[in-house]
């Protein structure tokens, strides 16, 4: 009674045997780890694209949610509702695979479809971007008044005056 009878085989007539239920549910918990990698890596190219420190927490929450979702979701329907440790093992050895295999090909075509929707992006917004200026330049001009008239308010570049507490 080893620790690879508990993992991923039983034992039966004094001989060790692979369960085929385990083997059914491994295989399938590596290919939805292909998924989970997937979708990490299409979250990894919106978090770069993102400028915002919050929302790429906010990216790595939902990530972390789907990734522990996947656990619980194999242990409720393939696992009977029992997460074994033969299941955490399935999906890291399928994270493992995604990452060293496919992982690269799969930034690579996201990279791709990224630059043709910029293209594209760019040649949809390319006749309203005139439109655009034109509308927005009084405010823009209303906008730069207001600005110079705060930072006449504001005169943090002259220097610092102490006060003493003699009194």
């Amino acid at each position: 009674d080893g620790i690879i009878d508990g993992i991923f085989m039983k034992k039966k007539m004094g001989r060790l045997e692979m369960d085929g239920q385990q083997l059914m549910t491994g295989s399938l918990e590596v290919l939805l780890q292909q998924g989970v990698g997937l979708f990490y890596d299409l979250l990894r190219r919106l978090r770069l694209s993102l400028p915002w420190q919050g929302l790429q927490g906010a990216l790595d929450l939902l990530f972390w949610l789907g990734a522990c979702g996947t656990l619980f979701f194999c242990g409720i329907v393939l696992g009977d509702g029992h997460i074994r440790l033969y299941m955490a093992l399935c999906l890291a050895a399928g994270a493992a695979v995604y990452f060293l295999l496919w992982s690269p090909l799969a930034r690579r075509g996201l990279d791709g479809a990224a630059w043709c929707l910029g293209r594209v992006g760019r040649l949809l917004w390319a006749p309203f971007r005139r439109v655009f200026r034109v509308l927005a330049a009084p405010f823009i001009k209303i906008f730069r008044r207001v600005q110079k008239r705060g930072k006449k308010c504001f005169p943090f570049s002259l220097p610092a005056k102490t006060y003493s507490s003699n009194m």
